[in-house]
């Protein structure tokens, strides 16, 4: 903990040429960016390997339930996903440290996260559940009856 106490602060160009630094060396991992200059680069929708991205499926699964098979549709798509939110990430730090806003990405789907007839993000309405509020007031009022009763005043 010392040490970590004593770590400097990276100085804004440091963070950035690091954060440049990372996302070069991730495409790469990722198979993003071609070794040989005259080749061109691999799009993101025709990635089928997420070997390097593999601990955040599975924290996708820890957190969802949802069991993701390699090599099937919805695996790929999670894997584009999540790569498509890894560069944004990055590239949203490398624009604060220019001092330029962002704006949080429309979807990282890609094309499957646009609507074909509207070309607009599908985005999914917010949930709007009471069952909280609904189970809290049911825990107030228990707890309230049964301070009335303890304390020999009358319930309503």
């Amino acid at each position: 903990m010392e040490v970590d106490a004593k770590r400097r602060r990276l100085s804004i160009n440091e963070e950035r040429e690091s954060l440049n630094e990372a996302l070069c060396s991730f495409l790469k991992d990722m198979g993003l960016v071609s070794p040989d200059p005259g080749e061109p680069d691999t799009p993101i929708d025709d990635l089928m390997s997420f070997d390097a991205i593999a601990h955040e499926l599975k924290a996708v699964e820890r957190r969802t339930g949802v069991q993701l098979e390699p090599g099937s549709k919805t695996y790929q798509l999670m894997g584009q996903a999540a790569v498509r939110a890894l560069i944004a990430a990055v590239e949203g730090r490398l624009r604060a440290l220019e001092g330029k806003p962002s704006e949080p990405p429309a979807t990282v789907l890609g094309a499957h996260g646009i609507d074909p007839q509207t070309l607009r993000p599908i985005v999914t309405p917010p949930r709007r559940s009471c069952a909280f509020a609904l189970m809290a007031e049911c825990v107030f009022q228990k707890q309230r009856r049964d301070t009335l009763k303890s304390s020999g005043r009358p319930v309503k």
